[in-house]
């Protein structure tokens, strides 16, 4: 993640559900979270902010210190007389995750604690002649980089593999993705074992979604379609704030719909005539590059050339990657009707 953040943007208490769990637990939890979005704060203040007796707080305060999640670590002076309070701070590095998901050609690893901090990052390149066994061994080494990069105290709980393309999430299949073509019917077996820790595999696009939702409580609850158009083409889509997954593949591979009859040109998929073998940056590059010459492949960087190139939006071939996918997410919009695209 690009910008750390000094507190949490989630609020704690939406995530666990405490309604069967003990009075003792749900209060714990409540001085927990209120240490971990207040920084700094003392004993005294907890007690007024959650108007809780003083003892109950002195004790669940303790209880906290010996799991090591909070930790004592300024005195507070008062203007008047008294002893001076202690301020009380989150062990940010209690808890660790590895996180893993691919730009363009390069696999990216980073350590994160829960405050969206990154202890450690690494990264590497892989051509697309890549074949699976060379992507398993890569994300091995990126995953072992991260692992001995754990500080003593911390607890590593495991991992999020995030993977562009096709993926079949109910026979735990990455089918295929546009940028290593060698790379089909991958399991996530093998991807697991790889990581070598507990892990969860999820498609760039939902794992994006979930993230948006989590991270803007604005748009909780509401139905939202997230699109990608680049390299690839794709969408997830949130009915009612809760992101669809399908028992039998994928959802919203808007990226294999059908937009030319009668054959057309090969897809990455196996299948003729998808939308990205129109309007995909890896179907639009080799026509580009014979009138334009060298066009950069990276999603963000081509965004950048093709704003300083105009003349290429008007081009027949581009015009007609508009079109197509502007139908799609046309079709796509009178299905969902989502709030927000």
């Amino acid at each position: 993640m690009n910008h750390p953040s000094r507190s949490l943007f989630i609020d704690l208490e939406k995530i666990p559900d405490l309604s069967k769990a003990r009075k003792w637990d749900q209060e714990r939890l409540k001085v927990f979270t209120t240490i971990c979005l207040e920084p700094g704060i003392s004993r005294k203040k907890i007690i007024g902010k959650l108007n809780m007796r003083p003892t109950s707080v002195s004790h669940l305060v303790q209880e906290l210190l010996d799991a090591s999640l909070v930790q004592e670590k300024d005195r507070i002076h008062q203007q008047s007389s008294g002893r001076p309070e202690i301020a009380l701070y989150p062990v940010k590095n209690r808890f660790l995750a590895i996180s893993f998901h691919i730009v363009a050609y390069t696999l990216k690893v980073a350590l994160l604690n829960p405050f969206e901090e990154v202890i450690f990052s690494a990264d590497r390149s892989l051509p697309p002649e890549t074949s699976p066994a060379v992507f398993l061994k890569t994300l091995s080494e990126l995953v072992d980089l991260a692992k001995h990069s754990v500080p003593e105290g911390s607890t590593l709980l495991g991992a999020s593999i995030h993977l562009p393309g096709f993926m079949d999430t109910s026979k735990e299949v990455w089918i295929f993705a546009a940028r290593w073509p060698k790379i089909r019917n991958l399991s996530f077996e093998k991807i697991r074992s790889a990581v070598g820790v507990p892990c969860s595999i999820d498609r760039m696009l939902d794992a994006a979604l979930e993230y948006l939702l989590l991270r803007e409580p604005e748009i909780q609850g509401k139905d939202i379609l997230l699109v990608h158009w680049g390299y690839g083409i794709g969408a997830a889509f949130a009915c009612r704030g809760q992101v669809l997954a399908s028992n039998i593949g994928g959802v919203c591979e808007i990226g294999h719909w059908k937009v030319v009859e009668e054959g057309g040109m090969p897809c990455m998929c196996g299948s003729y005539g998808c939308l990205e073998t129109v309007s995909s940056l890896w179907a639009l590059l080799p026509v580009l590059k014979d009138s334009c010459g060298e066009i950069p492949e990276v999603e963000d960087e081509f965004a950048g050339f093709l704003s300083q190139h105009r003349e290429i939006i008007e081009s027949p071939v581009f015009r007609k990657a508009l079109w197509s996918m502007g139908s799609v997410l046309g079709a796509l919009f009178t299905t969902l009707f989502p709030n927000i695209i």
